[in-house]
C-alpha cells in the first residue's frame, strides 16, 4: 500500500468522525488537493525529494520533535482545560440521534435532536441552556469527552428506529457528568401510561440510581419523559444548593408531578425552606 493509499483509508473511515463538520471538510479537501498535485507531479516530486534527501532528514526531524513536544500540550490542554458549567443554569447538550430506518440503513436524525432542544427552551422559567452537537454520540465515553468539552451538566444521545407504517421508536440516553451532585441515591418521577388493555391503563413508576455512572435509558415514542427526567435532576440539583424557588419550578415542570408522593413531599419541603 503507497503512502497516498493510506493517507486515503484515513479520509474515507471513521477517523475524522470525531471532528465537527468543517474540520471534516478542511482535513477531506487538503487530502484531495495533496493527492492530486502528487499525481499530477510524481515524477518532479521524486527526484526533488532524490535531490534534497539530508535537508529533508534534518527537517523532518525537527518537525518529528516538535510534534513530541506539542503532544502532551494538546492532550493537557484537550483533557483537563475544559470550560466551567455555570452555576446558576443548567446546561444540557444534545446530540443528532442515530437513525435507523424501515429498511434498515443507517443515518443522523437531526430532527429529534431539534425537536428535544426546542422542548426543554419551551420552559422560558427553567432557564436551561441547550448546546446543540454536530456528531452522534457512539458510547458513555464519547458523551463524557463532548459534555466536559463544552461545559455541560447532561449529556442527551440515543437512536431512533422507524418502522414500516410511520412507526417508529425513540431510546434517549441522559447522561450525567461529575458536575451535577444530587442528594438521594434513587430519584422518583412521576409516572408512566405503559400500555392500555381492556379499557385499563397500566402504569409504572420509573425511578433511575444516581449512583450508577451509565446513563439514564428511557425509551418512548414521545419526549414527556426524557424532559420530565431532565426537570428532576435539575429540581435536585438546585435543591442541593438551597435554591428551593426554582427547584420547585423544576419539580413542577414533570410530567404528572403531583402522582407521585416523593416528588411532593421534596415540593412540601421547597416551601417549608422557603418558610
Amino acid at each position: 500500500m503507497s503512502p497516498l493509499d493510506y493517507l486515503w483509508e484515513i479520509v474515507q473511515s471513521e477517523a475524522i468522525s470525531k471532528f465537527t463538520l468543517p474540520y471534516q471538510v478542511l482535513i477531506t479537501l487538503i487530502a484531495v488537493v495533496f493527492f492530486l498535485l502528487y499525481a499530477h507531479n510524481k515524477n518532479i516530486f521524486d527526484k526533488w525529494v532524490k535531490s534534497h534527501h539530508k535537508t529533508l532528514n534534518r527537517v523532518l526531524k525537527i518537525i518529528l520533535a516538535i510534534l513530541i513536544l506539542c503532544l502532551p500540550a494538546f492532550f493537557i490542554v484537550d483533557n483537563f482545560c475544559f470550560p466551567n458549567p455555570p452555576e446558576d443554569r443548567l446546561v444540557v447538550a444534545i446530540s443528532p440521534f442515530y437513525l435507523i430506518d424501515e429498511y434498515g440503513q443507517s443515518g443522523s436524525d437531526i430532527n429529534t435532536r431539534d425537536e428535544f432542544k426546542e422542548r426543554l427552551e419551551a420552559e422560558k422559567d427553567l432557564g436551561i441552556k441547550v448546546i446543540k452537537l454536530d456528531n452522534p454520540i457512539r458510547d458513555n465515553e464519547d458523551a463524557r469527552y463532548w459534555g466536559k468539552k463544552v461545559g455541560a451538566h447532561l449529556v442527551v444521545y440515543g437512536e431512533t428506529k422507524k418502522k414500516i407504517g410511520n412507526i417508529g421508536e425513540i431510546r434517549y440516553y441522559i447522561l450525567q457528568l461529575p458536575s451535577v451532585e444530587v442528594i438521594p441515591s434513587e430519584m422518583p418521577f412521576s409516572e408512566i401510561r405503559a400500555g392500555e388493555g381492556s379499557g385499563l391503563i397500566i402504569t409504572e413508576k420509573a425511578t433511575f440510581s444516581m449512583i450508577t455512572e451509565e446513563p439514564i435509558t428511557i425509551i418512548e415514542s414521545l419526549t414527556e419523559n426524557a424532559s420530565s427526567a431532565i426537570y428532576t435532576i435539575g429540581a435536585f440539583e438546585n435543591y442541593k444548593k438551597s435554591n428551593f424557588t426554582s427547584a420547585i419550578t423544576f419539580f413542577t415542570s414533570a410530567k404528572d408531578y403531583e402522582n407521585c408522593s416523593s416528588t411532593l413531599c421534596y415540593i412540601a419541603s421547597c416551601y417549608y425552606f422557603n418558610s
